[in-house]
């Protein structure tokens, strides 16, 4: 392989790891004793970090279910002693386990979108008019064609999740250098197209931004965050009707062989568009 870089790099990219700043599970590849449900007890707990579960091994038990494979082997079996010699597993807790109370539970907790998104996370609740038309009536202009709001979309600033992802060490990982890659067999030269970083598109988003005025005395690195936007359907709990449309994005400036494995969690929630439930009669 050959490659042909824009500009010198000033970051040595280390092989992807399977980390990403947001929330993450106990399969998430965060280090086991540093997770929440994992990590040495507050001596003065400020909040029950268990909830909405009765107690804290009924929260361990729920999160060995929910994590791993769905079907739970003998590998599955070898990874429970984790969850039971737990600190704060307290076997008496469990003698009235009930895996369907628990379940009920956790539904009801997704219910409250208050706790889904949190402010102190950057998430803010916002509404949008949309103009609607009306059969066999005509409007000035769209400024007075009646309207209907959307409320209870919430959403995150795009700077948010950018500064968010690129202050957390799995940044190291990015590329944030563009380059031309070849392949060379023989008298033969042939461009590789793989990753998004390597594209011509971002190629010249990199020159554009390097080629702009600075103001005295700027000598700041400038690169290019490359957003892949995403939007799916999704079901929150699994006996409920509650759903919601989320926006999300992948960064083109990781590896897509890092983004394509669910345990890097490499996914970002920017926004959840609520559907919309009733009629509008005009």
């Amino acid at each position: 392989m050959l490659h042909t870089l824009v500009d010198a790099p000033t970051l040595n990219s280390r092989p992807p790891v399977d980390k990403c700043p947001d929330t993450p599970t106990p399969n998430s590849g965060t280090p086991f004793d540093k997770h929440p449900l994992h990590g040495p007890p507050d001596p003065e707990p400020q909040f029950n970090y268990f909830s909405p579960f009765t107690n804290v091994s009924s929260a361990l038990l729920m999160a060995y279910q929910y994590s791993g494979t769905n079907a739970k082997s003998g590998a599955e079996l070898d990874r429970l002693p984790r969850f039971l010699n737990h600190p704060n597993f307290h076997a008496p807790d469990t003698l009235h386990f009930s895996h369907t109370r628990e379940e009920q539970r956790l539904d009801k907790f997704l219910e409250t979108v208050d706790k889904l998104f949190p402010m102190q996370h950057g998430w803010k609740c916002s509404s949008v008019k949309i103009p609607l038309p009306k059969e066999r009536c005509q409007f000035p202009s769209e400024s007075e064609a009646p309207e209907f709001e959307v409320g209870g979309i919430y959403h995150r600033d795009l700077t948010d999740v950018i500064r968010t992802a690129f202050e957390d060490e799995v940044f190291m990982t990015y590329n944030t250098t563009p380059f031309t890659q070849y392949w060379k067999a023989n008298e033969r030269v042939q461009e590789v197209f793989s990753e998004a970083y390597a594209s011509a598109e971002m190629r010249q988003a990199y020159d554009e931004i390097n080629a702009l005025p600075r103001e005295p005395g700027d000598d700041l690195e400038r690169t290019v965050a490359s957003l892949m936007m995403w939007s799916d359907s999704t079901h929150l709990t699994n006996f409920g009707d509650a759903s919601l449309w989320p926006f999300y994005l992948f960064f083109g400036n990781e590896s897509k062989y890092t983004r394509g494995k669910p345990t890097s969690n490499a996914c970002h929630h920017v926004a959840y568009i609520p559907k919309v439930s009733h009629l509008y009669v005009i």
